[in-house]
């Protein structure tokens, strides 16, 4: 079983984070901490006794010869960690948490790349050269300036929330892991950081103009 540990802004980014998985769902019946029924993709069955700050947990379930599956025929019966022992009908959790509640487990490295550039250059190039240069990522990424990239796959392409931090001006922000997810104008760049979600560094680009 493969587990992921997401923080997000609000309940109703769920099912975006989701769609990145190929999974569709909705944030509907999700106004207590919820999980979905075994091979079913809509949130339903209530946790007992859940974290204050645990959301949702989405599991993928996990055909087997033994036709085990994970526990969900009553609301307020099991909690997190009791379904999580069914590893064998679990082939993935996707467990969120509240970003204005619980801080990441793993800190990030927060680097401010300063860069200069030159008339023949642009600032993509730029980006793309110091990333590949430093063995951050392989191949050049499509990046659109006031973007960050959502997941290691994507390119720089999700809208920043803001376009300063503490009156610095950001061209473009990169993780180096993790998923996340916000819409454009729900926060800052500060709350951005929050949803490192794995990343190890997170890397923001400015120019010397």
């Amino acid at each position: 079983m493969k587990r992921y540990d997401i923080n997000v802004l609000e309940k109703k980014d769920i099912p975006n984070i989701l769609e990145y998985f190929n999974i569709q769902t909705s944030a509907y019946n999700l106004e207590e901490p919820s999980y979905n029924p075994y091979g079913r993709k809509f949130f339903f069955n209530k946790f007992k006794n859940p974290p204050s700050d645990l959301l949702g947990v989405y599991l993928k379930h996990r055909p087997n010869p033994f036709n085990i599956q994970y526990p969900d025929d009553e609301d307020y019966e099991y909690t997190l960690e009791d379904l999580l022992k069914y590893e064998i009908a679990i082939e993935e959790a996707f467990v969120f948490w509240d970003a204005k509640q619980k801080p990441q487990e793993i800190k990030p490295q927060i680097n401010l790349i300063v860069s200069n550039i030159f008339t023949d250059q642009n600032k993509e190039e730029v980006i793309n050269h110091y990333l590949i240069n430093n063995n951050i990522i392989k191949q050049p990424k499509l990046i659109k300036l006031g973007c960050y990239n959502a997941t290691p796959n994507t390119g720089l392409v999700a809208p920043l929330p803001s376009r300063t931090f503490h009156e610095i001006d950001i061209d473009a922000v990169y993780f180096d892991d993790g998923i996340r997810f916000m819409e454009p104008h729900q926060g800052n760049i500060d709350d951005l950081l929050k949803l490192s979600n794995g990343a190890k560094n997170i890397y923001l680009f400015t120019f010397n103009i």
